[in-house]
């Protein structure tokens, strides 16, 4: 039976399969972790797991597969039919091409590309697995991590010390296989890799190749002799590498494919029942709704286009002017700061309506200051109600207004985001302000500069399918100005939980829902009073009285 299971028996009987003589060293050697080992004398006997399923099994014997997971380890190991019994090994001459487009938090690192190479590494004598990606972070925190617990599992369980690692390279001790990891920018660096004898096995495998440069593909093409060519990835933009494979494939699933022969097969959040309808809605939420491209991407692998890719889309910034009221009456500023060369912008407003934009191109930071602190006295700014950038030239400017007694907040674009679909907060906060306008809350203020440039704020999806603003150097590489007085509107919101804005403050043209009522925003507090007494009179003085009669009740009873 294909996906047989050993369970702990079965593992005995793998550690003493035909022609495999260990013994234990006197100065033994020693895992990662440690623990002693017994290492194999005799080399280049491989194990004899039929398919990456069976490895998978011994390893990790209590982890339930999803179908397609199961299906998709099976194709690997050379049953293209998964379902069947004709198992087929690829050549160089017919090799196996593969791309696998799947959701985020699929389990793409984890249950696909892990146990295959565990698998190849264990079970081909002197087979080279060559795997890249155009991440560094990608490969350091999430490829090599689970390919490394991998490695260390399958240790424990076959009792050998038969996967070793280093940095980025894995060697069997047992095989005299091994796999390295590279991310490049440099097509130069991946040229030259070839079977290490004739004959032998060459899988390479590109994972995220979403973000794998054109150039790099085109360098691994010229690597002879692979017969696994496998591809990996959640989906990006249409037009790239991956696009076009999988447009391209000749066969597409449920189709099976045949040997030399291209297969795409896409997965999606349907397919992975471990994701909860809690983390998925979470995500729509985060990304502004199902209709996002990022939500189509991360969720359903759905290639998106270039134009797709501003933060706020031109045909949002298009709505009625929204009634006051639906942020408050609350004072708040963003200021963003520059010396000359970009500007410094003010951005003030009061609740959800704009009060002034004020812009200055000065070099010399006194005059800077003496501006910025006019402009303050001028909209009743006090401090505690403005939000400044800190990143670079500004935290000096900003330590020069604490001197003076305007003591803002810092906000620092670099800093760790609260929520994981952000590569960092300065793009968190991007998309507070893009969902704030997304549902008509913010009246705009009418500068055709501001509006030019929330149009063209593009933004970038990583190989983690986590969202990041572009940097804006790569934006003055088109010739594009610096988004200043965006970046100022940004910032005079990031101190908004823009959830508790979509979610609890649902607006409507005459008022503000608050729970199942509708309140005008001129009688809120009003109505808040009103509640108030009524509240305290039900909820809390008779639960407090029923308590209080409860436990006179067990004092009785102890005396």
């Amino acid at each position: 039976m294909l996906l047989r299971k050993y369970g702990a028996e079965g593992a005995e009987a793998i550690r003493a399969h035909e022609g495999l003589k260990t013994k234990t060293l006197a100065n033994v050697k020693k895992n990662f972790n440690g623990t002693k080992r017994t290492i194999v004398d005799k080399r280049f006997t491989p194990f004899n797991f039929d398919n990456i399923n069976d490895l998978y099994s011994v390893v990790y014997p209590h982890h339930d597969l999803h179908t397609w997971q199961i299906e998709e380890q099976m194709r690997m190991s050379g049953y293209l039919d998964p379902r069947g019994t004709t198992k087929t090994i690829p050549t160089d001459a017919a090799p196996l091409r593969e791309y696998l487009v799947a959701n985020n938090s699929a389990g793409k690192d984890s249950i696909i590309i892990s146990p295959a190479v565990g698998f190849f590494l264990l079970t081909r004598i002197k087979c080279s697995v060559i795997l890249t990606s155009a991440s560094h972070r990608q490969l350091k925190t999430q490829t090599e991590k689970h390919i490394r617990n991998f490695c260390d599992n399958a240790n424990d369980k076959l009792g050998v010390f038969a996967l070793d690692y280093k940095d980025l390279t894995i060697h069997c001790h047992l095989t005299g296989s091994e796999c390295i990891l590279f991310a490049t920018d440099t097509p130069g660096k991946v040229e030259g890799y070839h079977p290490l004898e004739p004959g032998r096995d060459l899988i390479i495998i590109l994972n995220e190749v979403k973000s794998v440069q054109d150039e790099i593909i085109r360098a691994v093409l010229r690597c002879f002799g692979y017969n696994y060519w496998i591809e990996v990835s959640s989906a990006g933009l249409v037009g790239t590498h991956l696009h076009r494979m999988v447009q391209s494939a000749d066969r597409v699933y449920p189709e099976v494919p045949l040997p030399g022969e291209s297969f795409t097969r896409t997965i999606t959040v349907d397919d992975c029942p471990h994701i909860s309808e809690s983390n998925k809605n979470d995500l729509i939420e985060d990304c502004g709704g199902i209709d996002s491209p990022i939500a189509q991407a991360s969720l359903y692998s759905k290639f998106i286009y270039l134009d797709t890719v501003y933060v706020i889309p031109a045909d949002l910034l298009i709505y009625p002017p929204p009634v006051a009221g639906l942020l408050g009456n609350k004072l708040r500023a963003g200021l963003d700061l520059s010396m000359g060369g970009a500007e410094a912008v003010l951005t003030v407003y009061r609740g959800n309506i704009p009060v002034a934009v004020e812009a200055w191109r000065i070099a010399n930071e006194p005059k800077l200051n003496l501006r910025i602190l006019e402009a303050a006295e001028r909209h009743g700014l006090r401090g505690p109600e403005t939000n400044a950038d800190a990143s670079g030239i500004g935290a000096p400017i900003i330590d020069r207004l604490h001197e003076a007694g305007f003591v803002v907040n810092r906000v620092r674009n670099n800093e760790k985001a609260f929520r994981k679909v952000y590569k960092n907060k300065g793009t968190e906060n991007w998309w507070v302000l893009r969902r704030l306008i997304q549902d008509k809350i913010l009246l705009l203020p009418r500068d055709e500069k501001l509006l030019t440039q929330l149009k063209l704020r593009r933004y970038k999806i990583d190989e983690n399918n986590v969202l990041m603003v572009e940097p804006k150097r790569e934006a003055a590489s088109r010739g594009e100005d610096s988004p200043d007085r965006a970046d100022s509107l940004v910032l005079c919101f990031a101190d908004v939980d823009a959830s508790d804005v979509w979610r609890q403050a649902e607006k409507v043209k005459s008022g503000l829902k608050l729970g199942k009522y509708v309140v005008n925003p001129e009688t809120f507090d009003e109505k808040i009073r009103e509640w108030e007494p009524e509240r305290k009179r039900v909820s809390i003085f008779n639960r407090t009285t029923a308590w209080s009669g409860n436990m006179m009740t067990k004092l009785r009873r102890k005396r």
